[in-house]
């Protein structure tokens, strides 16, 4: 394992956006075609989770049958993660990584990379679920008009704080495929700081793709929910279209958090 460098401030987010962004877009007709089988794994996991038998199918059930296509995505955003971790140092630290696959060799950080991806998101996943059962009680009474129980508010703050301060844990595949001494990572860096930029990299790049597919698969289902789901072809192209988003997006949050962490290790080495 390698020593983790004496701590430094944090990365610049709007800088690792940029250039996370510019370097999957400089390679697209690299990556484009290796994000066709994520996609149609998520897209089989939306249209199976619509099949009658599951309507009544509880978060956990619904939870194992994602967890196919997560490791699919994960093995995708760790290959994204390792080239962008191996890239040669520039003199210009804002230009963007043209990807070399050259990584089979180290089939077993892809593996471990994929690994940590699927568990952050079912860590993220457990705390939402708690936080919503603490939230219900709080929803029903306002709905019947009636006086909340001022006390249930004090666990959602900490929930969402315990949530916010776990965004780090979205590094852990960037530092198993660094091979980077975890624990002390975390113990150099395990003050509320690192989480900031880690949650605002989460939440930006899937509300971008988000708000970016929203009109267009918005219009293309027309009146409500009901009038599309009764046209199956329709529905079959949303749902394709919203797992095509969740890799874009997968992929442009990997891209950006390795990104911020060669910008903090290379700072803190002095280059």
């Amino acid at each position: 394992m390698n020593n983790t460098p004496a701590p430094i401030k944090y990365f610049e987010v709007l800088r690792a956006l940029h250039k996370g962004g510019l370097s999957l877009w400089l390679n697209r007709k690299t990556l484009l075609p290796m994000t066709l089988i994520p996609t149609i794994a998520t897209f089989l996991t939306l249209m199976m989770s619509r099949m009658d038998g599951l309507q009544d199918a509880s978060a956990f059930q619904l939870a194992l049958i994602q967890i196919p296509a997560d490791f699919i995505i994960g093995i995708f955003c760790s290959l994204i993660i390792f080239i962008i971790l191996n890239a040669p140092k520039k003199k210009d630290k804002d230009a963007p990584v043209h990807f070399q696959l050259n990584i089979l060799g180290r089939k077993d950080l892809l593996i471990g990379g994929a690994i940590a991806y699927v568990v952050f998101g079912y860590l993220i996943a457990g705390a939402y679920g708690v936080m919503g059962m603490i939230f219900e009680p709080i929803q029903q009474a306002a709905s019947e008009q009636e006086p909340a129980n001022v006390g249930m508010i004090i666990p959602i703050i900490l929930m969402m704080l315990g949530v916010f301060y776990v965004m780090r844990f979205a590094l852990l595949p960037i530092l198993i495929i660094a091979e980077i001494d975890v624990v002390s990572f975390f113990k150099t860096f395990k003050s509320f700081g690192l989480s900031a930029p880690v949650f605002l990299i989460k939440v930006i790049t899937t509300l971008a793709v988000g708000l970016v597919l929203y009109v267009p698969l918005q219009g293309l289902l027309g009146g409500t929910d009901d009038e599309a789901t009764s046209v199956p072809a329709t529905m079959a192209i949303v749902d394709f279209g919203f797992a095509f988003g969740a890799v874009i997006a997968a992929a442009w949050g990997s891209a950006a958090l390795a990104i911020g962490y060669r910008q903090m290790m290379e700072g803190a080495e002095g280059t």
